[in-house]
């Protein structure tokens, strides 16, 4: 997604658009892919709790659908994010965040790390600021 979007703050902003759509025609699957797209992407922009957030929430929808080999497949990632960045103090914190209000904290973590991306100026190809009506 990133390649097509041009950069990973437009992919990020893109799959925000995409998620409202999937939410407003209530596609939990669509959803759900939309949030795996946003897990990878996070990640890639250093807003890892934002990530777990995105992944949390999708392995909620997988398990609602009963779809059990992407709830597999999320829960896989979900234990490497683990592993990979968090120790066992943080992670708890995290899910107990994640948790909160059945659930809505990971809305609440996954939209502030979206809201920082969307705040970052973007760069076009030569590192100069783009200004509306500029091209990238």
């Amino acid at each position: 997604i990133a390649q097509r979007a041009g950069s990973h703050h437009q992919a990020i902003l893109l799959g925000e658009q995409a998620l409202e759509i999937y939410r407003t025609i209530c596609s939990a699957w669509d959803q759900a892919l939309a949030l795996e797209d946003q897990v990878r992407l996070l990640g890639q922009l250093e807003e890892v709790n934002g990530a777990v957030a995105a992944c949390w929430q999708a392995l909620a929808l997988y398990r609602e659908i009963h779809d059990g080999r992407r709830t597999a497949s999320v829960e896989g990632t979900l234990s490497q994010l683990r592993m990979a960045l968090y120790n066992a103090a943080q992670w708890d914190t995290l899910m107990a965040a994640l948790a909160e209000d059945d659930g809505a904290g990971a809305e609440v973590i996954r939209v502030a790390a979206v809201a920082r991306i969307r705040a970052q100026e973007p760069v076009g190809e030569e590192g100069e600021e783009v200004r509306d009506g500029d091209e990238a």
